[in-house]
């Protein structure tokens, strides 16, 4: 998350604007409602009453904890079985996937006829 990314700097509501490539009015309501969940607060700077900053909060730190933990628990799961000479295989492999997929045109040409 771009706010979590700033390490606990302020980022005010037309930054979000920019980074996220979305109109003042949705940005605003994005806000509104992450603030009504708890996971930000808004507040106005001191300096320029015109600029709103948002900050993330205590409960999106322990909500993140959570899902961060489930997630490695989740993972460990699904390598329950594979030695770490595999998974460092696994790695390996995935890897070349994920750099394929940055690329524009595959490494071998598709046959019509296979």
């Amino acid at each position: 998350m771009y706010l979590e990314s700033r390490g606990g700097e302020p980022v005010s509501q037309r930054e979000l604007e920019h980074y996220l490539g979305v109109s003042h009015t949705s940005v605003k309501g994005l806000l509104a409602r992450l603030e009504q969940k708890g996971y930000v607060r808004t507040a106005f700077d001191c300096e320029d009453g015109r600029v709103k900053h948002a900050y993330l909060t205590e409960v999106f730190r322990r909500m993140q904890e959570e899902a961060q933990q489930a997630f490695l628990a989740f993972e460990e799961h699904l390598l329950t079985g594979i030695s770490p000479a595999e998974r460092a295989e696994l790695s390996r492999l995935l890897q070349i996937v994920y750099s394929n997929t940055l690329t524009t045109e595959p490494a071998v040409p598709f046959s019509k006829h296979q």
